[in-house]
């Protein structure tokens, strides 16, 4: 074989490789993500929580509840998602409760503004569970089918004084009390676990 065809055959073979190397490897996985979104109305104030799902195991679902007043955006508030959601009689304060430990919220409290004025996570507090179970996203504290959010109301009917629930076990409890014993429980899991060292 001269020389003119082995320079040839090589730089054939040169030219040729990096395309059959293309076809040994596998495409790379895409990575996809969806938002589902749910929303809802109390006069002219709009509720929407965004969920945003990866096709990744990886990375985790992204919350997102904003509130409206018309087209005007009053609250963005990322990290945050509820399963239920309730006004005030006159739409001035809303309550949300989740019993799931993803995003992490157990409830929130907003006012008309979009002003958040409590939001309280499951990690931050040791709630009066009935079931807890870290590895379902599960922390059930109130009853979701009937959860009974009540409104206490000022002499003037209007200012929100108290806000109680229907909690896990059947009971009508008052919200901030449940959070007042909330921490206090969390305290003495800190203390109870500092003292078995």
């Amino acid at each position: 074989m001269s020389n003119k065809k082995i320079l040839l055959t090589l730089l054939l073979l040169a030219i040729a490789t990096p395309s059959l190397a293309i076809t040994w490897h596998k495409p790379t996985n895409v990575i996809e993500t969806k938002t589902s979104s749910s929303s809802l109305e109390f006069g002219d104030i709009k509720v929407i929580m965004d969920v945003t799902y990866s096709t990744s195991p990886l990375i985790k679902p992204e919350y997102i509840v904003s509130m409206y007043k018309g087209e005007e955006l009053l609250a963005k508030l990322p990290g945050v998602g509820v399963q239920v959601l309730t006004a005030s009689a006159n739409n001035s304060v809303f309550v949300g409760l989740s019993n799931t430990t993803m995003p992490g919220t157990a409830f929130i409290i907003l006012n008309n503004k979009g002003e958040l004025l409590r939001e309280v996570k499951h990690i931050s507090v040791a709630l009066d569970y009935c079931i807890k179970n870290d590895g379902l996203n599960k922390a059930v504290w109130f009853d979701p089918k009937r959860p009974n959010i009540q409104f206490k109301y000022a002499p003037d009917g209007v200012s929100v004084i108290d806000i109680s629930i229907l909690d896990c076990k059947g009971e009508q409890v008052s919200l901030p009390e449940v959070v007042l014993k909330a921490y206090d429980n969390m305290v003495k899991e800190v203390e109870y676990q500092k003292q078995q060292r």
